[in-house]
């Protein structure tokens, strides 16, 4: 019997979104220098290292990192 596909759920059996991360880039080095589970978070990073580093602006960006998960499968052995 080939395995059963078991998709990630929320209660009302709506697919839930796949997670997210930010992470603060520089351009000139294409490196996150820091990650952030929340967008807020990183906005305020970004402001505070914009103020101490006025020069950085339009060299340090927030990035919208979409996470995907493996699919997930279960085998059921009736015997």
């Amino acid at each position: 019997m080939p395995p059963r596909a078991i998709s990630p759920t929320v209660g009302s059996g709506v697919r839930s979104p796949k997670p997210k991360l930010y992470g603060l880039v520089s351009d000139e080095s294409q490196a996150a220098v820091e990650w952030f589970t929340d967008l807020e978070e990183a906005e305020k990073a970004l402001r505070g290292v914009l103020a101490d580093e006025p020069d950085w602006r339009g060299v340090v960006r927030i990035a919208e990192f979409e996470l995907t998960t493996p699919r997930v499968f279960a085998r059921i052995d009736l015997n």
